[in-house]
């Protein structure tokens, strides 16, 4: 960047007018009009004031070759935002991973909850049934125990009445035949009958 170029920016970028700067430089406005065009160029005593007023050194107004980063102030405050912008990008993306870790976890355990919930409900559920089968053949156990009681009762009562038939049919036959051999019979049949009762 040429002399004349530097100059007119490092004015610009102050927010000075031509008038101004002369006003500080002691010169005329004319003159520093023909500095900033090329036309003329300051002598050294004039260079070291511009370099004051501006805050720069001579030789970065007078290099041609120097690059537009040695006299552009505000160079470092752009770099210092956009390294600002990076880290706030780079914390960004680390909060999102985190983030997105813990989403992942609570999703991966709310499934292995609800396995072993289920799981769970489906063990209660068979021990339900397993206990209603246990107490349902427990009342058939009951039933068919009392249905043999009330067969068994039942065949004793048939038992006794024939029983009592006999020895009534033993009575009636005794008018028939001697009395001896009346009581000998009806001994014989009881005896008998007695024994077929508590051999069945």
């Amino acid at each position: 960047m040429k002399f004349e170029e530097k100059l007119m920016k490092l004015r610009k970028q102050e927010g000075m007018s031509q008038e101004e700067l002369a006003e500080k430089l002691d010169v005329t406005r004319q003159t520093v009009s023909k500095w900033e065009l090329g036309q003329t160029k300051p002598d050294m005593d004039k260079l070291v004031e511009i370099g004051k007023v501006f805050n720069v050194g001579i030789e970065e107004l007078t290099d041609d070759e120097n690059s537009e980063e040695s006299t552009n102030p505000t160079k470092e405050p752009k770099e210092k935002d956009n390294t600002l912008k990076i880290v706030l990008i780079v914390v960004g993306i680390i909060v999102g991973i985190i983030v997105i870790y813990y989403i992942v976890m609570g999703v991966l355990a709310a499934t292995i909850f609800k396995g072993i919930s289920s799981q769970a409900s489906k063990i209660y559920d068979d021990a339900v049934k397993g206990m209603n089968a246990i107490e349902d053949a427990s009342y058939q156990a009951r039933d068919e125990f009392e249905k043999q009681k009330l067969e068994e009762q039942n065949m004793l009562e048939e038992r006794k009445k024939a029983m009592d038939s006999f020895i009534e049919s033993s009575g009636k036959q005794s008018n028939e035949i001697s009395a001896d051999e009346n009581q000998q019979q009806i001994l014989d049949q009881q005896k008998k009958m007695l024994d077929d009762f508590l051999n069945f």
